[in-house]
């Protein structure tokens, strides 16, 4: 029998092959710790946590990208809601400027 692939000698492969993305945590950290003397338990249960640890952080990315969305809607709505009412007292000017222009001059103060 013939050893066809070489094992990983040292953390300071796994953690270069791991950084270039070339073997993702599943296959580092098993790797690692086996080089470091840890038992299969102590791998499984590192395994667990960084799973664990990859699903919240999955979940906060989708909970911020959610919030970060509903914000800008929002944000989109108050636009709509400024110009609407921009557009609301510009006409109302024109109308009161109208009106100014068209009515009769008002007799002030000095006459009895």
């Amino acid at each position: 029998m013939q050893l066809v692939t070489a094992p990983l000698s040292s953390t300071t492969e796994i953690e270069a092959l791991y950084n270039s993305q070339i073997i993702d945590f599943e296959s580092a950290l098993p790797a690692a710790l086996h080089s470091l003397g840890s038992s299969a338990n102590e791998i499984t249960d590192a395994l667990a946590r960084r799973r664990k640890a990859e699903e919240e952080t999955k979940q906060n990315k989708l909970n911020d990208e959610k919030a970060s969305d509903l914000a800008n809607r929002r944000a989109e709505a108050d636009i709509g809601a400024i110009e609407a009412q921009t557009k609301k007292t510009e006409e109302e000017a024109k109308v009161v400027g109208k009106e100014k222009n068209t009515a009769p001059p008002s007799r002030s103060g000095g006459e009895k």
